[in-house]
């Protein structure tokens, strides 16, 4: 059967920067994507699951880091470890931001794991 995803805004818990939808875990990999609405000029949140490295989809509305926004359609990658000083200054733009997030995929393990596949 076809794989269905559900992105109205009523879907997911709800946040203090707006709600997170968890879509897939692999616990064997670490790999966790999630469906995020960023309310407008809200700070993008680091946790546990960004030190691993991260991809970011922008499904509608826009991120910006520093001076450079990214719009619908954009795509930006953080790769694990060190230094995580620009992605700690993500925010949704004015319009606020859906993103497609997925993390986990990026470590050694996972992409070792990946390899053997």
């Amino acid at each position: 059967t076809p794989l269905h995803v559900n992105f109205d805004k009523e879907k997911g818990e709800t946040t203090n920067f707006g709600s997170l939808l968890e879509m897939y875990k692999n616990d064997t990999t670490g790999e966790q994507v999630q469906m995020i609405r960023l309310n407008p000029g809200e700070t993008f949140p680091t946790d546990e699951l960004a030190e691993g490295g991260e991809e970011l989809f922008i499904y509608d509305g826009s991120l910006r880091i520093m001076d450079e926004e990214y719009v619908q359609w954009g795509w930006i990658r953080f790769p694990p470890g060190p230094p995580m000083d620009k992605r700690k200054t993500l925010v949704a733009g004015e319009q606020g931001a859906c993103v497609y997030r997925k993390t986990g995929h990026l470590t050694e393990k996972a992409m070792a794991m990946e390899k053997i596949q």
